[in-house]
């Protein structure tokens, strides 16, 4: 949701610590409060929103501005969302570029705080108020984060035990006890496989969630984490918004005769889905006739394998986009019809 910036008489900042939160505010004529910090506990936030309240503005004058840095931002927008407040939770990148812009050295709590307070005065016209995310984002997204750690905490025990049985003398119960661990893990992965299925077939996204199971090469763990970075495709405008933040855009790198680097996707983005693409990708360029037609056609004209495989993953977010917009399932014979000129 966007901010109306005509509204905010108030700018707050906060910068955010596990024990405790610092908060500066700004006015719209240029007035600065002196830095206050709080305890982050709902008597903390109450003594904040008590502090706030006596300067007798209406909540939907106070634009409170925070970065989504760890987990520790969380309760606390959710607890100000609640209370009226309009929040705005912006990536620490941001506001650390603003800092750099300012010629700011120095880095501390109330720092930050001004800092991002700031930031709120100067951009409050591009704010876009956060929301609390439906429960079933909190569903996938907790399912999704522990069957990635099961996955790595299986891959390190593999390798481990694969180590052992390189050694002179294998010890029979160290070896036993890994496999017990291997097999635990193994059914805990297909636990949470079937858990996130289920929430799929059942939950408000399930009819997306079956356009996008209807592309070939596109699993449960690959759609739940794409419904879950794009809240169900309601974060994003256009293909290309989701395309450059998952991290797939080609960057160009050139500047007068010095540099004229070839383009590349650099390392920004969403690591995780970036990397789920690529794996559907690679599964989609020998299932999927509509990306294997683009993979085999930039091979063909003497692209790098990566290069290829990138475009196809690109179309693949295309073919995604499309088919959640258009409300349609996945038709490989589908063609884009022309109008006669």
């Amino acid at each position: 949701m966007t901010a109306d910036p005509r509204s905010f008489q108030l700018f707050v900042g906060i910068d955010i610590a596990a024990a405790s939160f610092t908060a500066v505010w700004n006015t719209n004529t240029g007035n600065k409060q002196s830095p206050l910090t709080f305890a982050q506990s709902p008597a903390g936030w109450q003594q904040f929103c008590q502090r706030i309240a006596s300067l007798r503005l209406p909540p939907s004058a106070i634009l409170i501005i925070m970065e989504s840095t760890g987990v520790y931002w969380m309760r606390l927008a959710h607890y100000l969302t609640n209370a009226g407040y309009a929040v705005w939770v912006v990536n620490p990148l941001q506001a650390k570029r603003f800092a750099q812009l300012t010629l700011k050295r120095d880095k501390t709590d109330p720092i930050d705080a001004q800092t991002l307070a700031d930031f709120a005065a100067q951009f409050h016209h591009q704010a876009r108020l956060w929301s609390p995310p439906p429960s079933l984002y909190e569903d996938l997204y907790q399912r999704l984060t522990q069957r990635d750690a099961l996955a790595e905490l299986r891959a390190q025990t593999r390798n481990r035990t694969h180590a052992l049985q390189q050694r002179n003398v294998a010890i029979p119960i160290i070896k036993q006890r890994s496999e017990q661990v291997i097999m635990l893990l193994n059914s805990q992965v297909k636990a949470t496989d079937g858990e996130l299925a289920t929430l799929l077939k059942q939950g408000d996204w399930r009819e997306n969630a079956k356009r996008l199971l209807s592309i070939k090469g596109m699993g449960i763990v690959t759609v739940s984490w794409l419904l879950v970075v794009t809240l169900n495709f309601s974060l994003f405008e256009t293909p290309e918004q989701l395309v450059s933040y998952v991290g797939l855009a080609p960057r160009s790198r050139q500047s007068g005769t010095s540099l004229n680097a070839r383009p590349g996707i650099g390392y920004s983005g969403h690591p995780r889905l970036r990397q789920l693409l690529f794996l559907a990708t690679l599964s989609a360029v020998r299932h999927n006739l509509k990306i294997k037609t683009l993979y085999d056609r930039l091979i063909a004209r003497g692209k790098a394998k990566k290069v290829a495989l990138c475009a196809a993953a690109r179309k693949l977010l295309h073919i995604c986009w499309a088919l959640v917009k258009h409300e349609r399932m996945f038709n490989p014979n589908y063609t884009r019809s022309r109008k006669a000129g």
